[in-house]
């Protein structure tokens, strides 16, 4: 039958784009000394570099938390900062 049904070849152009690719900086976070009771927050950015828009969660485990911006949705080319 052939590529899409004899009508494509093995010489067709190939796609361009990568659909899934997230780029996440700064790639490691230091938070220091940080005293029993206390917290420090630092940024992390997230932005899709990927043709589709893609919805993300970021997690983490103890002792650390998601102080805000856990859940999103970015198109193509969006990014958002998560504390």
């Amino acid at each position: 039958m052939g590529i899409n049904g004899g009508q494509g070849s093995v010489t067709s152009p190939p796609l361009v784009g990568v659909a899934h690719k997230i780029e996440v900086s700064p790639t490691e976070l230091s938070f220091g000394l940080v005293f029993i009771g206390s917290s420090r927050e630092r940024k992390l950015t997230v932005k899709n570099q990927g043709v589709t828009t893609v919805a993300l969660t970021v997690s983490t485990s103890e002792p650390y938390s998601i102080a805000s911006n856990g859940s999103f949705t970015l198109a193509s080319g969006q990014s958002q900062d998560v504390m």
